[in-house]
């Protein structure tokens, strides 16, 4: 039940008055009391009230309607309840400006949410494009490596074929020569021959030593020309060797270049999917940060701080706002004003975690005021990491 006698003086001055009722005029006396009474009624009245604006002011609307209730109880004149009334008007106004600011961060929160969302999409989309494109790109750049080392490997099978080509043909034109060599010999020989046979009878002896003299110079012209043929066949063999020595080294060289086209496409895939990573980090990185001052900002905008006097000390305590997602360490700072001081106090309350206000708990000491703690009006100037 509550204290209907809520002041000492109060409380004396109607005792006094109740013992003077036996002893002074009984008319007198009532008028006594039922103004002291009045009085003690809107004392309680006027305190009541005043508990009710701190916590509309604190937007504990259960407590203001407590109040409320209970000032009205003992609300007598007119004026006591026009005043009621006003209050009541504030807590209608104060409660429809707190649905509304309810409603506004809903609708916030899911046009942000929306906007993420859309934001992730583009991102997607667009990441997606990105890695089609490469994928063609490095498709087109293997279509043309596998055509350029095609067309290069037919243009040495041409040039090799036409080398062979070019060694029958200076075999065959050889061959011809030596025969063309025999034939003419041979007719000369026949020449000689026939030449000897006519003047055989002549010249017996003469004939004898023509023919040795021919047989001579033939067995001389067949050592010129098995000379000449071997010198031909080494020629020829040493071409040859001095050729495939060429298409051996020309073979070397091509597989060598190659080899080291290979390493650079393999090189270069390496860096690409390095920078892909390292890309893909990066944004990993701008993500959270994004996301970390997304959840700061509804920090900021959503944490409710008050005052209380706790055994003569001023501590700031508050609340988190519902539906931050989210478990990181943050340091709330804050100012608290006195009604009329422009100045403040300044504080910071580290690690915050929001057991409301009062004086056990997630609270933050600050300097003493001068006007009463449940009057300072705290708000939130900054959340910061810890």
């Amino acid at each position: 039940m509550p204290d209907r006698w809520p002041i000492p003086g109060l409380r004396w001055l109607a005792g006094a008055l109740l013992c003077a009722a036996t002893l002074a005029p009984q008319a007198a006396t009532q008028q006594e009391l039922i103004r002291a009474l009045d009085e003690l009624d809107r004392e309680e009245m006027l305190d009541a009230l005043a508990e009710a604006r701190s916590c509309i002011y604190k937007r504990r609307f259960d407590c203001a309607d407590k109040q409320l209730k209970k000032a009205r109880k003992v609300a007598n004149s007119g004026a006591d309840k026009r005043e009621i009334k006003s209050a009541e008007t504030e807590l209608a106004r104060e409660v429809a400006a707190y649905e509304a600011e309810q409603a506004r961060e809903r609708e916030e929160r899911r046009r942000e949410e929306r906007e993420r969302e859309r934001q992730e999409e583009m991102e997607r989309r667009a990441e997606m494009a990105e890695r089609r494109r490469q994928q063609e790109e490095e498709a087109e750049e293997r279509e043309a490596n596998r055509r350029d080392l095609a067309n290069h490997f037919q243009s040495k099978l041409n040039e090799i074929a036409a080398f062979q080509r070019n060694m029958n043909q200076q075999a065959q034109l050889t061959a011809q020569l030596v025969e063309q060599a025999k034939a003419q010999k041979q007719a000369q020989a026949d020449q000689r021959a026939a030449e000897r046979q006519r003047q055989a009878d002549e010249r017996r002896e003469q004939q004898l030593a023509q023919q040795r003299q021919a047989q001579a110079a033939s067995e001389r012209r067949e050592a010129e020309r098995q000379r000449e043929a071997e010198r031909l066949e080494r020629e020829r063999k040493a071409e040859e060797a001095r050729r495939q020595r060429e298409e051996e080294r020309r073979r070397a060289e091509e597989e060598r270049r190659l080899a080291a086209e290979r390493r650079a496409e393999e090189q270069r895939k390496r860096e690409a999917e390095a920078l892909a990573r390292k890309q893909a980090e990066e944004q990993r990185i701008a993500d959270e940060r994004r996301k970390e001052q997304e959840t700061l900002e509804q920090l900021r905008s959503g944490i409710r701080l008050g005052a209380a006097n706790c055994y003569g000390e001023t501590h700031v305590g508050g609340k988190l706002p519902k539906g931050v997602k989210g478990s990181m360490c943050i340091n709330v700072r804050f100012t608290a004003y006195c009604p009329g001081d422009g100045v403040g106090i300044r504080g910071e309350a580290k690690n915050f975690i929001g057991f409301d206000v009062g004086c056990f708990g997630d609270t933050t000491r600050i300097q003493t005021p001068t006007c009463k703690p449940k009057d300072l009006r705290v708000e939130v100037d900054d959340v910061v990491k810890c």
